[in-house]
């Protein structure tokens, strides 16, 4: 017992140590500038994911200190256990999350989706309803990146190596994430780099 609790300290020493803190700053960074707005942050996640997602979307609106804060404005998607027994049982569970974000989400608004693998049909889906309104995705994920490095992997195969991934603040051309080859898109200096997957930024 005393090998295995040593071990698990050690693994979860060791994945902080990984943790790139800009990122981190960045995507704070999106949320209060969003919640500033008088937008929404909408929480998705299965399993553990689910009960995390449950526990941070309710400490934006309790507040997680002593002295009250006004409530921010925050949705958790996995919790309306009618709406996802009722829709997965007569449509689909893979999109439970798309289905909310079709009705209560908005351009401006945040989705957080946590996801150990990143494979998740449902938070898939998600993704997508949320580019579909114009929302800006954070993804918090692990292993080896799952569905999206997959994706990555084909489009290499296909363009070569040297890709990027970007995305317009704007209501326009360029709202929707694009992949462009590296030397064929120059970023500016008003560009965030947000992060990578697989060594692609």
């Amino acid at each position: 017992m005393k090998d295995l609790i040593n071990r698990s300290i050690k693994s979860h020493a060791e994945a902080l140590n990984l943790i790139d803190e800009k990122q981190i700053h960045q995507a704070s960074d999106l949320i209060k500038k969003s919640l500033s707005d008088n937008n929404t942050i909408f929480w998705c996640g299965n399993g553990g994911s689910a009960s995390q997602a449950n526990h941070l979307s309710a400490e934006l609106i309790g507040g997680m200190y002593k002295d009250k804060t006004p409530p921010f404005k925050s949705v958790c998607l996995n919790v309306d256990t009618a709406f996802i027994t009722a829709w997965s049982n007569d449509d689909s569970f893979d999109n439970i999350f798309a289905r909310q974000l079709e009705s209560l989400a908005k351009s401006g608004d945040i989705l957080i989706a946590l996801s150990t693998s990143g494979n998740s049909k449902n938070i898939i889906e998600a993704i997508k309803a949320a580019h579909a309104k114009n929302m800006t995705v954070i993804l918090m994920t692990g292993c080896d990146g799952g569905g999206a490095k997959k994706l990555l992997s084909d489009l290499k195969t296909v363009h070569g190596k040297d890709l990027l991934f970007h995305q317009s603040g704007g209501c326009c051309d360029g709202s929707a994430p694009m992949c462009f080859p590296a030397k064929e898109y120059m970023v500016g200096n008003s560009d965030v780099k947000l992060g990578e997957i697989d060594g692609t930024p």
